[in-house]
């Protein structure tokens, strides 16, 4: 289908990996078909890896790192890894293995010179923060694998929601299946379910995928259990 929709049009891809809203992490199989259509069609990649290395089950594979020919543009940051969302702090690493992409390379140097960035002293500990052990990451996302588990097993229990276990990110999107409850839409049944239970959760209209709902891995674990817990009696109480 990707293939399909490049025309003399397209001007890029744009991949998130690993994956908001679906918690997904492409294997590199994945990614080498998407390069192939991109090499293709000539066109480049913008790489959105803002949750890049934060995943468990398999290894994530840096889309530059596999591209030939391919011009990568990687977007990453502060925010989701570090757990630094309030400093504002990102960047773009442009990958041009041909050297086919100099004026993308002059059309950033332009763009950043009338942008606004972080302040002096967030770009000053940014050598630090970015030589933070290994140790702090692994603590990390063993807590949001836990909390994955805990969303996923949870969800089996519940009939009427149905949700693919996740692999990275700080998400997990659970389909609702269409006329199992009392509520119109994802949006209806979010509303309630905030209103009902105090669970906020995002309705999968908000990323172009109705009959859908968001939930954010970031909680304690006690927090996400009792989370699937109000979940479960929101789900019997407006079961059809």
């Amino acid at each position: 289908m990707l293939d399909s929709l490049c025309d003399e049009h397209t001007r890029a891809i744009l991949i998130t990996n690993p994956s908001n809203p679906c918690g997904s992490n492409f294997s590199k199989d994945h990614l080498n078909n998407i390069l192939s259509i991109a090499d293709k069609h000539k066109i480049p990649i913008i790489a959105d890896e803002i949750y890049g290395h934060m995943t468990w089950s398999s290894p994530f594979v840096p889309l530059a790192s596999i591209s030939n020919s391919v011009p990568i543009i990687t977007l990453s940051g502060l925010s989701k890894r570090f757990l630094l969302p309030g400093w504002r702090v990102g960047w773009l690493a442009l990958h041009d293995p041909l050297g086919v992409a100099e004026g993308i390379r002059e059309g950033m140097i332009v763009w950043q010179n009338r942008f606004f960035g972080p302040s002096s002293i967030t770009q000053a500990a940014l050598p630090a923060i970015l030589a933070t052990s290994s140790e702090y990451f692994d603590a990390v996302t063993a807590k949001v694998e836990k909390n994955a588990q805990i969303v996923h097993g949870g969800t089996l229990f519940i009939p009427g929601l149905y949700t693919n276990e996740a692999a990275g990110a700080l998400y997990m999107l659970i389909r609702i299946q269409p006329g199992a409850f009392d509520l119109r839409d994802d949006v209806e049944f979010c509303t309630a379910l905030y209103r009902e239970e105090a669970v906020f959760v995002l309705p999968g209209l908000c990323f172009g995928a109705p009959g859908y709902f968001r939930v954010v891995l970031g909680a304690p674990a006690e927090v996400m259990e009792d989370v699937m817990q109000r979940l479960s009696v929101f789900c019997d109480r407006h079961r059809v």
